[in-house]
């Protein structure tokens, strides 16, 4: 059986979900920090510790998806990150920072 192979990397489809996040961040900011208030009291954390936990995450997350890639890409001389995701990334790295610029006018 064939399977259909999807157009976009995880990659993309990470970076597109953190710049989802951060818009929705932004629009729900009093919620969102209420909830992870709650949730890291609830812990009995303080909630500036929720950043020791979250960044080192996300990293493992977004290194096992490049190792993966490193792995398919062996020996075949291409790059495990190619040109146009790198163009994708920065490309709304822009439209997100314009975006919170033109916003904070």
């Amino acid at each position: 059986m064939n399977k259909a192979k999807s157009s976009f990397s995880w990659i993309e489809v990470l970076i597109a979900l953190a710049i989802v996040l951060i818009i929705g961040r932004f629009i729900w900011a009093q919620e969102l920090a209420e909830l992870e208030s709650g949730f890291f009291t609830a812990l009995g954390l303080s909630e500036s510790v929720k950043y020791f936990f979250t960044v080192p995450l996300f990293a493992l997350v977004l290194y096992s998806h490049y190792k993966a890639g490193a792995r398919q890409v062996e020996g075949t001389g291409r790059k495990v990150i190619s040109r146009p995701v790198i163009i994708f990334a920065v490309g709304s790295l822009i439209v997100v920072a314009l975006y919170l610029w033109l916003l904070s006018k």
